[in-house]
């Protein structure tokens, strides 16, 4: 969904990746005897196709869990047919797509791919892991990892910091505004309260405590087996929540941070305290979403795995999971990482899609930023770097990523209700993208 161009300023041109289709994503973090089953829409369509919606979202569960089991019942008694039983499967899934992620071996996996009337996809599942050093070099060993804290801000500037002297000179806070200058770039802030839409962060969770946080913890859902709450252990999915719909911090004058304040936040969790988890956990927190989700809600994924011998996105079973959370009036905002590479090479950054916006990372002073990536599958640039937000523990630390304009995308259109409107351009790949703003 590319946007008109105004403004341009000159950087060197992004390189391509190599073609290379992958069945098992990536290869280093393969989780053994652990496959992810698409069944072709042939054999039964999602239950989000003909979703009955209601604007009680536990009602909209309710009314549409007969589908939903019957089309589940359905999958096991296909897999049980191709000798793979209950003891296997790990989660059943039909709002989003239908399927499930399932052990079993290699062979059986074979026996189920090969039936092309029945089964769309089967993939090898993948860890994905959010790093606070992101490798930037592709050549080199990948681990699916994600867009966090770049080696280009100094360790020192990352650190949790007390909000106190001269605040807002040291940390990239507008003295004049007495806001963020990631906020002043997207138009400022604006009121999120009172309203009944939300914005989904499918993440480490979110800190339910945070005094600057609408969170509604009762509507989230952890994916993570051994972390059944979605309390955030890690920081990553609080630090994103507050630059999308943090309140204001301090008293005379106050700082603003997000850019729909007091919006409220939902956690998904998909990621453990380590800030790992894999490509099931993200199914199965999209197919959450999709069950409970409503027209003018946004979903954040700041989360993804580069590969760059994969320049055609290869990934279909996500792909169109990501569309089908859409097909409702949903938007969902993507990174598109931080390789200091072809944002094609990234996934799901590299999806496109109606309501789908991909964000990548420029500096505050509208020049590129060097550890973000780039390429035809970016939307929308906003700023990521040097940018304060909120940490657990009630803390606050400033950071750089795709993860936090991905967040940034995500908060402005919540606060439009709509896509965003152009900043004008910048020229940080062929042809320029554009700068989103309020």
């Amino acid at each position: 969904m590319k946007k008109f161009l105004l403004y341009i300023m000159l950087v060197a041109a992004i390189g391509g990746c190599k073609q290379h289709k992958l069945v098992d994503n990536n290869k280093d973090g393969i989780i053994p005897n652990q496959y992810i089953v698409f069944m072709s829409d042939a054999f039964e369509q999602p239950v989000i196709k003909s979703r009955i919606n209601d604007a009680d979202r536990e009602k909209q569960k309710e009314k549409n869990k007969a589908a939903r089991e019957a089309k589940e019942k359905n999958v096991v008694k296909y897999l049980k047919s191709k000798g793979i039983d209950g003891a296997k499967l790990k989660t059943l899934f039909a709002d989003i797509r239908v399927g499930a992620i399932v052990n079993m071996s290699e062979a059986e996996a074979e026996i189920v791919i090969a039936d092309k009337a029945n089964v769309d996809t089967v993939i090898q599942d993948v860890t994905i892991q959010i790093n606070p050093i992101q490798q930037t070099d592709p050549s080199i060993k990948i681990n699916p990892i994600q867009q966090w804290e770049s080696p280009v801000v100094p360790a020192a500037q990352i650190n949790p910091i007390q909000q106190s002297d001269a605040l807002q000179l040291r940390y990239d806070i507008d003295p004049a505004n007495h806001e963020t200058k990631a906020l002043l770039m997207a138009g400022g802030f604006t009121n999120g309260t009172g309203r009944t839409t939300v914005l989904w962060f499918l993440d480490t969770g979110i800190d339910p405590a945070n005094p600057y946080l609408n969170v509604n913890a009762a509507l989230g859902a952890s994916f993570i087996v051994s972390e059944p709450t979605t309390q955030d252990f890690y920081g990553h999915g609080t630090f994103c929540a507050g630059v999308a719909a943090g309140k204001p911090i301090g008293i005379a004058p106050q700082i603003h941070i997000g850019v729909a304040e007091g919006a409220t936040v939902v956690p998904v969790k998909v990621l453990d305290k380590t800030g790992t988890g894999s490509w099931g956990s993200v199914i199965a927190g999209l197919n959450y979403v999709a069950k409970v989700s409503h027209a003018g809600d946004v979903v954040n994924l700041s989360l993804g795995a580069y590969d760059a011998r994969n320049q055609d996105c290869y990934f279909p079973g996500l792909t169109r999971a990501i569309n089908n959370v859409t097909s409702n009036g949903v938007f969902v905002t993507l990174s598109a990482g931080n390789d200091a590479g072809n944002a094609q090479c990234n996934r799901p950054g590299c999806i496109n899609g109606t309501n789908i916006f991909t964000a990548s990372s420029i500096n505050a002073d509208k020049t590129c930023a060097p550890y973000a990536n780039f390429g035809p599958s970016v939307d929308y640039v906003t700023v990521g770097s040097r940018v304060f937000s909120l940490w657990i523990g009630n803390s606050f630390i400033m950071a750089s990523g795709t993860s936090i304009s991905s967040a940034v995308l995500a908060g402005i259109i919540y606060a439009r209700a709509a896509p965003p409107a152009s900043g004008g351009t910048v020229s940080c790949m062929t042809p320029p993208v554009t700068s989103a703003v309020r």
